[in-house]
C-alpha cells in the first residue's frame, strides 16, 4: 500500500496546556486504522489537526505527499479529508435532506451530490424512511447513520470518524462499524477511527495506535495485539488490568 497520510511530530497546545505530544501516525490508501485511548487522551485533538480545525504548535502533517499544516477545513475537505466529529453534530432544525445537501457544495456537482444523495439512502435506508424529518427528532444512531452520511457527500478519500459507538446501543455500534466497512469496500475509503474501547477495535482494524496522556504508547497490527498483553499496559499504563481488557476483548 501506498502513504496516503503521515503525521510527524505533531504537538497541539491549548494556551499553556499541551494536549498532544511528539504524536507520529502513518496511514496506508485504502487501510483501517484506529487510536485508542481514554477520554482526554487527545484522539479528537489529532483528527482535528488533520482536518484543519486546529493548527498544531509543532511538526508536519502530509496528505498525498503535501504539507496541509495551516490548510482551512474547506479547503482540505474539496481535497478530500472529511471528518465525522464526536457527538453527532447534526443541524437539527433542518431535514435530513438539508443536512445532506449542506454538504454538497464543497464538490460544486449538483448533478453528480444529488447521485451520491441516492446511492447513500440505498447504504442507509434508515435515512430514507426519515428524509423529510428534522434531524433533531432522529435516535441516536440514525443522527450519526446522518453525520457519516454527510461526511460522504463531501466525496473524501480519507474518513476520520471520532467516537462512532458514544452513547450508542451495542447493536447500533455493530450496524455503524458494519456501515464502515461496506464503504472502505465499495468506495476504496482510508478510514482513521478514534475509540475508548478495544472492543470492536480489535475486529475491524488493521493498525491500532494507543493513545494515552497525549502521546503513543504503543502501535501494532490488530491481530498482533490482540494476542498479547502490550495493549492493556500501554493503554492503562499498569499490568493491573490485564484480566479486565481481556474479558472486554473475548466477549
Amino acid at each position: 500500500m501506498t502513504e496516503m497520510l503521515k503525521v510527524s511530530d505533531v504537538s497541539v497546545a491549548y494556551g499553556r496546556m499541551t494536549a498532544v505530544r511528539n504524536v507520529s501516525l502513518s496511514i496506508d490508501n485504502g487501510s483501517i486504522s484506529v487510536i485508542v485511548g481514554p477520554n482526554g487522551a487527545g484522539k479528537s485533538t489529532i483528527l482535528r489537526a488533520i482536518a484543519g480545525g486546529i493548527k498544531p504548535s509543532k511538526g508536519h502533517i502530509e496528505f498525498d505527499g503535501q504539507t496541509i499544516v495551516g490548510r482551512r477545513p474547506e479547503d482540505l475537505a474539496a481535497s478530500g479529508i472529511s471528518l465525522v466529529p464526536e457527538g453527532r453534530h447534526v443541524f437539527p432544525t433542518l431535514t435530513v435532506r438539508e443536512n445532506l445537501l449542506v454538504a454538497s457544495h464543497v464538490v460544486r456537482d449538483r448533478a453528480g451530490s444529488l447521485n451520491d444523495m441516492e446511492r447513500l439512502l440505498q447504504l442507509f435506508p434508515r435515512l430514507r424512511e426519515r428524509f423529510s424529518q428534522t434531524a433533531g427528532k432522529l435516535s441516536g444512531g440514525e443522527q450519526q447513520m446522518l453525520v457519516i452520511a454527510r461526511a460522504l457527500m463531501t466525496r473524501p478519500r480519507l474518513l476520520l470518524v471520532d467516537e462512532p459507538s458514544l452513547g450508542l446501543a451495542p447493536k447500533i455500534v455493530d450496524e455503524v462499524y458494519e456501515l464502515l466497512l461496506e464503504l472502505r469496500r465499495e468506495r476504496g475509503l482510508t478510514l482513521l477511527i478514534n475509540e475508548q474501547t478495544s472492543k470492536r477495535v480489535l475486529k475491524f482494524a488493521e493498525t491500532v495506535y494507543v493513545l494515552r496522556d497525549g502521546s503513543i504508547r504503543l502501535k501494532g497490527s490488530a491481530q498482533q495485539l490482540r494476542l498479547g498483553t502490550a495493549l492493556s499496559d500501554a493503554y492503562f499504563g499498569s499490568v493491573s488490568h490485564h484480566e479486565a481488557w481481556t474479558e472486554e476483548v473475548d466477549s
